[in-house]
């Protein structure tokens, strides 16, 4: 197949294009100065066939500064809601199908209110959260032909994330705290890029699938798991939300349930361990 991938510089992207061409897909990944997604003369150049005809187009672009966003929601909602919109109805055009990264956040998450299926109603907090599912409902509505999978708490070596940020701060400072009342699923992004590459592969129906990690934890546990994984010396401190606040919400929990995808021989492979014993094998700085 051939598949264009925007985001590809990534922390998802980076995997994602590896994969797809160890399985012998033809990849395209245009970088932001190539292509601005949030512009619809620069999207239109798609339709026109500068760049290529696609089988499918992957969205995995975004902008997930979660608390920035609360204070640069114009950049937020160009990036997250309406560069989707111009991808779809490109994307439908042209007749190539399309692969959008959504994520756990449009889920309010009441604690105790998880794991979420896909039908279950949404309740976005923050302005990060509801540009996310204002791009969803701009793909839904576009009539394109249009896969979104929503995902959470990605980590993986080719990018910022969560166990590079915790393993620094523990290795300098000897002592972490980590909120311990927000669960979810950390989901390894060179696994995640392997299902999902499964995924396309299926020709699936249009519509929306989660496709979480292995396991749920609180961020608490996740980062006693990385230091002890790591033979790092530190102390960790288990607090409550209330204790570390941030400008945006976060949902208390934002478990996936990935049943529906794991009936069709799609789910990520390996533990939760074995991904953190990868990570370590395999960070980038």
């Amino acid at each position: 197949m051939n598949v264009l991938v925007l985001g590809g510089a990534g922390l998802l992207g980076q995997p994602l294009r590896r994969e797809l061409s160890a399985r012998g897909h033809f990849v395209v990944a245009p970088t932001h100065q190539e292509l601005d997604i949030t512009r619809p003369d620069q999207v239109a150049r798609l339709a026109a066939g500068e760049f290529g005809e696609f089988d499918w187009i992957i969205n995995c672009a975004a902008y997930t500064a979660v608390d920035r966003a609360e204070s640069d929601a114009e950049t937020a909602y160009a990036v997250n809601a309406v560069a989707p919109s111009y991808l779809a109805l490109n994307c439908r055009f042209m007749g190539a199908r399309l692969l959008h990264l959504s994520t756990d956040y449009v889920f309010g998450g009441a604690e105790g209110s998880g794991p979420w299926k896909e039908n279950d109603p949404v309740a976005p907090q923050g302005v990060y959260a509801r540009a996310k599912r204002e791009g969803e409902e701009a793909i839904l509505d576009s009539g394109a032909s249009a896969v979104i999978v929503r995902v959470a708490w990605l980590f993986g070596p080719d990018g910022p994330c969560f166990p590079r940020a915790i393993l620094v701060r523990a290795r300098e400072s000897g002592a972490v705290r980590v909120v311990n009342d927000q669960v979810g699923t950390p989901t390894y992004t060179p696994a995640l890029a392997s299902a999902l590459v499964d995924l396309i592969e299926t020709e699936p129906e249009s519509g929306v699938f989660h496709l979480p990690g292995p396991e749920s934890v609180t961020w608490f546990a996740f980062a006693e798991r990385l230091i002890r994984a790591a033979n790092v010396t530190a102390a960790v401190t288990p607090v409550t939300t209330a204790e570390y606040p941030t400008p945006a919400i976060r949902p208390k929990d934002s478990r996936l349930d990935g049943s529906k995808l794991a009936e069709m021989g799609i789910q990520l492979s390996g533990t939760l361990d074995d991904h953190i014993r990868d990570y370590l094998a395999h960070n980038r700085g």
